[in-house]
């Protein structure tokens, strides 16, 4: 018989998952000496939704992460890992 080795490999809720996108958003934004209105003109968004991306607080759709993704010149699942 064989042992099924399970990890956790994704966040529980989607909570989570919003903080982790946004410490990755913010973390990447930096990186790249961006202001969040700079961020904010390169992906279409708004810079008070930027912040509340980064701030965890935005439920964001797979289109919106991708105009960022876009933006920060990385993959989507960039910022999505943990």
């Amino acid at each position: 018989m064989f042992a099924l080795n399970v990890t956790k490999t994704a966040p529980a809720t989607a909570s989570e998952l919003q903080k982790i996108v946004g410490r990755n958003t913010r973390r990447l934004r930096l990186a790249r000496g961006f202001s969040r209105r700079d961020l904010a003109q390169a992906s279409g968004l708004s810079r008070g939704y930027v912040g509340q991306i980064e701030n965890g607080r935005a439920n964001l759709r797979a289109t919106t992460l991708g105009a960022i993704a876009d933006a920060l010149g990385v993959a989507p699942a960039d910022l999505l890992t943990l």
